[in-house]
């Protein structure tokens, strides 16, 4: 529990600090996700994601418009290779629907490279670098993500488990003006199955061209269900 204490500052900033956004407008996001992965023969595994974003509500003058809005699909694929001491090298590729109900929406493909690795002596933490090219259908942009996680057992059990992260993410066109700053702080709790099948919730919130003239911000509920083949 010592260790779950040392995590108390980012519910604090989930909670209070970062949501001046309770009472902005600020959208309110629901992200179901089924993720689904495979180890394979030697130091190679294989996985997959299935997301869809659906806008549930917006906050306004300190209250809550309902409202139900689609706003994207993925599907995501990866290989990752394991190498010497834990660190993982990832390569992958994501496929984007914007507004997927639409008559009108749009499509980007994207490729990312990814290390993966461990680092801190007391505290471990899960680290994770990530540079991705996004391909529009009338657009190309590169973004470097660096993110990082802390996971924890509650209760002195190996079933339910805390989780906190952070991650920054920079996109970077080369045009003047266009370049955007983001932070994804976020928190939750998960549950591990006996058959090694896991579900977990999280709370993030989302701060957006950091250092622009204007900022935006959103929350998003992520729910994600796990299963290893």
């Amino acid at each position: 529990m010592k260790r779950l204490k040392f995590f108390i500052p980012f519910l604090f900033l989930l909670v209070f600090i970062a949501p001046r956004a309770w009472f902005q407008a600020a959208p309110f996001y629901v992200e179901p996700a089924l993720s689904i992965s495979k180890s394979l023969k030697g130091s190679w595994s294989v996985n997959s994601k299935l997301v869809f974003r659906q806008q549930l509500a917006s906050m306004e003058n300190r209250g809550l418009d309902w409202v139900s809005q689609s706003e994207a699909a993925e599907v995501q694929f990866f290989a990752n290779y394991q190498m010497v001491g834990g660190t993982k090298l990832t390569l992958g590729y994501i496929y984007k629907l914007e507004e997927p109900f639409l008559n009108s929406f749009e499509t980007e493909h994207r490729l990312l490279q990814q290390l993966t690795f461990q680092s801190g002596n007391s505290f471990r933490w899960n680290n994770r670098i990530r540079l991705e090219q996004r391909i529009g259908e009338n657009s190309f942009r590169n973004r470097l993500r660096y993110w990082f996680v802390f996971e924890q057992p509650l209760f002195n059990k190996r079933d339910w488990y805390f989780v906190a992260s952070d991650e920054l993410l920079y996109t970077f066109t080369g045009m003047s003006g266009e370049d955007q700053l983001e932070n994804r702080l976020q928190a939750g709790t998960g549950y591990v199955f006996d058959n090694g099948q896991k579900l977990q919730f999280e709370l993030q919130y989302r701060l957006k061209h950091i250092a622009a003239a204007r900022q935006s911000s959103a929350w998003h509920l992520l729910i994600t269900y796990s299963l290893k083949l």
